[in-house]
């Protein structure tokens, strides 16, 4: 009996255990990606270079290797090309209009309001005058984001039009097409929403709160898993999100959803058609589901059956992200220590001793972090906390 061959598209780090798993599990898997040095290329049975960003090529990839699934973690720019394959194959996955949906901001939003899902106000413009003038239809303060980006890149908040001056070209630089949203800043708990839907029933496996910083960017440094708020609120959210992922068409797959909990009640700001970064699928979703989450990816890329398990209760987790002042790094005090600690679970640098720390203006700038474990959230936070305690980034003078 020949080997199931898939095709993961993307070889970053959050693609990596994919391709390690599905390698384990006695599958062939083929890699693509524009980057040689990507990492997880090296763990493919084939790894295919995409000389493009064309939808076309990499359909074409497809087709000459004869696959039987194709899929992404959480590659935002691939979510399309992944659909493209799938429905010109007919292999299972995502309708292309929902990965259109999912990888459009203002498309998204438009559909939001159509169907009733709550969300913010929001006008989308290619040129600073147009956007200057739309926003008056607008409550400030406001925040700024690419049309089609993911992980913080060109979203900025903004207390008045000399900030929508100064940041739309940056904002507008960042979107491969060009385009910005700019929604109205809305109050209250950020949280993300990971879940997996099987067969037209969404199943709801992490919500979390989020610690963010404005550096000016809007970028997430502490994401804490199960969040604070009431079991009746998490009991609206969930509901929430069953019904926008209805409303868009995903009736299969992961999706990672960002909603504000307001007074008025939680609020839909975006969803991605894939699992969330940071190592959620691999590292997150495990603890606190109890069941191994990349696996379940594999199985619906290849169209094998798979069964949810109801979440009884959650463990706690903590995603706590390092940063540094700007300048080149010396040296990285406190790991040994660090590593020592129980409910560790992973801790990893994105920087070497003598490279330089930029300055924090989108996720990627993010120097390292670290996932703990705890029987409840304020165990693991705890835990994190004394990692932060004890990790030191000391620069040159």
């Amino acid at each position: 009996m020949s080997k199931k061959r898939l095709m993961i598209l993307g070889a970053g780090i959050n693609e990596m255990p994919a391709v390690i798993r599905a390698r384990e599990k006695g599958i062939e898997v083929i890699v693509v990606d524009m980057n040689p040095k990507a990492p997880a290329l090296q763990y493919a049975d084939k790894a295919v270079m995409a000389k493009t960003k064309d939808t076309e090529e990499y359909v074409e990839i497809a087709k000459s290797e004869h696959i039987d699934g194709a899929m992404t973690v959480a590659a935002e720019s691939l979510v399309r090309k992944v659909a493209a394959i799938t429905n010109t194959l007919g292999l299972p996955g995502i309708s292309e209009e929902t990965a259109i949906i999912a990888t459009d901001k203002s498309l998204m939003r438009k559909v939001f309001h159509e169907k009733g899902i709550p969300s913010p106000n929001f006008v989308s413009a290619e040129e600073l005058d147009e956007a200057e003038e739309k926003v008056s239809s607008l409550k400030w303060p406001l925040v700024i984001k690419p049309v089609d980006q993911a992980g913080s890149r060109g979203v900025f908040k903004l207390e008045d039009k000399n900030d929508l001056r100064k940041y739309f070209a940056i904002s507008k630089g960042k979107a491969r097409c060009g385009r910005v949203v700019i929604d109205e800043f809305i109050e209250g708990i950020d949280s993300t929403v990971d879940a997996i839907t099987v067969g037209g029933i969404t199943h709801v496996l992490g919500i979390s709160d989020k610690v963010k910083i404005h550096s000016p960017n809007i970028i997430a440094m502490d994401v804490a898993f199960p969040p604070a708020y009431s079991k009746e609120k998490v009991k609206e959210v969930e509901e929430l999100i069953k019904k926008m992922l209805k409303a868009v068409g995903l009736n299969r797959g992961a999706s990672h959803t960002e909603v504000f909990v307001t007074d008025e009640g939680p609020k839909v700001i975006e969803f991605a058609a894939r699992s969330g970064g940071g190592l959620i699928p691999s590292d997150i979703l495990p603890h606190l589901c109890g069941f191994n989450f990349i696996d379940t990816l594999i199985s619906m890329a290849l169209g094998e059956d798979v069964e949810i398990k109801p979440v009884k209760s959650q463990n706690g987790v903590d995603l706590r992200f390092f940063a540094s002042p700007p300048g080149r790094l010396k040296k990285i005090r406190g790991v040994g220590e660090a590593l020592k600690i129980k409910g560790v679970h992973k801790l990893d640098f994105s920087i070497k001793e003598g490279e330089e720390v930029k300055p924090l203006t989108e996720t990627t700038d993010r120097i390292g972090y670290v996932i703990t474990y705890g029987k409840t959230r304020q165990e693991a936070i705890a835990i994190a906390d004394k990692v932060e305690g004890l990790v030191k980034f000391e620069l040159y003078r």
